[in-house]
């Protein structure tokens, strides 16, 4: 291979792991739907560093909302990507799909 050159091999477990937040269930529902519970984790992640214990005993809001914003970027335009238009907000809480949220915000932290 010529210097600088990636063989096909790694070209393919690189898709492979660009792909791997796709088998979230999240992916399976629509966009509405999937947004909807991806932001609920968004939110319980803001409202967790708010009551927690700053070391200057401050807290520096413009920190705090800069980070789900920059948090929540890839997620949404994962899901804006792969998930179908339509259907309306949740009303119900759904257990499975709040842990799917989880997991793809976790995901998205690595």
């Amino acid at each position: 291979m010529p210097n600088g050159a990636v063989s096909g091999e790694l070209r393919s477990v690189e898709r492979e792991i660009d792909a791997h937040h796709l088998s979230n269930p999240l992916f399976q529902h629509p966009f509405s739907v999937a947004a909807w519970w991806f932001l609920t984790i968004c939110e319980e992640h803001m409202v967790r560093e708010m009551f927690r214990p700053s070391e200057t005993g401050k807290h520096n809001w413009d920190s705090i909302a800069n980070n789900v914003v920059m948090h929540a970027k890839w997620p949404l335009r994962w899901l804006t990507q792969a998930c179908p238009q339509g259907s309306r907000v949740p009303r119900e809480y759904d257990a499975d799909l709040y842990k799917a949220a989880w997991q793809l915000s976790k995901h998205s932290y690595e």
